[in-house]
């Protein structure tokens, strides 16, 4: 056989022909195959994009619940301590309230004592008049 004349293959034109369509089919399936595979992971990619941004709002969301709550629970706190500084004021008002009637109750009894006694002195003053003007007209009478 000579160097530059091509080896005669093994296979029959028929069967070569075969193997060849077999071999075109191949490669055609694999790169449906890859297509396939390429636009799955462009849809899983999608996917994937659109949870990552879910979970950022989700993120965001959260953050935003607990910064408002954590200002509520500094409203309630200064609430509470106001409603505690009121509650003290109040008691502290009904105690001086009672002490204070207790106290006018007191003196009441002691003006209206202090009243008596004048009343009694007037009426005792009122008798003792008369009885010095009786005792008045009788020394001018008898002298």
């Amino acid at each position: 056989m000579a160097a530059n004349e091509a080896p005669k293959s093994a296979l029959s034109a028929k069967e070569a022909k075969k193997v060849e369509k077999l071999m075109k089919t191949e490669a055609k399936n694999e790169q449906k195959s890859i297509k396939r595979a390429i636009k799955d992971a462009g849809s899983s990619e999608k996917l994937f994009r659109k949870s990552r941004d879910a979970e950022t709002q989700a993120m965001k969301k959260h953050q935003k619940a607990q910064s408002n709550e954590q200002e509520a629970a500094k409203a309630l706190s200064k609430a509470k301590a106001e409603h505690e500084k009121y509650a003290a004021d109040l008691a502290k008002a009904v105690e001086d309230l009672d002490i204070k009637k207790r106290h006018t109750l007191s003196t009441r009894e002691g003006y209206e004592k202090a009243k008596k006694h004048i009343d009694e002195l007037r009426n005792q003053k009122t008798v003792n008049d008369q009885a010095r003007s009786r005792q008045a007209a009788q020394l001018h009478g008898a002298a």
